[in-house]
């Protein structure tokens, strides 16, 4: 049984950092524990982005329930999107591609990565089939947590 360098640890398949699409500069962490990680990802939350106080703070509230759950941690290719994966001319699946992502996540980040673009879409279909259905409150709070944090992509 492969395992994280501690229980806790995300971090990259040897303990160090992180490379995500889903973070300003594409590299976060290596983090001692979810909480470290989840603070990480709500830093740069701003209310720039909704037309009313009401309104970030639902978002705020929302995306915050990530951290009131504790996950198991375990290793996710995490970027699990359709193009990454290879199908053989019987259509047998046969790979997956781009692995730079890869590591110590929370178990739901492996489904809302994949699912939080495009509810409704054949992908987000196959996704929940998968096992996102059982993430879908977790999807709910990352969505927020990127409409929080969506500014602190734009380089100034």
């Amino acid at each position: 049984l492969w395992t994280p360098p501690s229980p806790d640890s995300i971090c990259s398949p040897i303990g160090t950092s992180l490379r995500s699409s889903r973070v300003p500069d594409h590299i976060m962490g290596p983090f001692t524990d979810q909480t470290q990680f989840f603070e990480y990802l709500i830093s740069p939350a701003s209310s720039h982005g909704f037309d009313s106080r009401f309104e970030f703070e639902n978002a705020l509230a929302l995306a915050k329930k990530l951290s009131q759950h504790k996950y198991r941690t375990t290793f996710t290719h995490a970027d699990f999107k359709a193009h990454n994966i290879l199908v053989d001319d019987n259509g047998h699946l046969s790979g997956f591609l781009d692995w730079e992502c890869a590591g110590w996540y929370p178990e739901y980040w492996e489904f809302t990565t994949a699912m939080r673009f495009g509810k409704g879409s054949w992908w987000f279909q196959v996704a929940s089939w998968m096992g996102g259905d059982d993430y879908s409150n977790e999807l709910d709070s990352d969505i927020a947590l990127n409409l929080l944090t969506v500014d602190s992509y734009i380089a100034i």
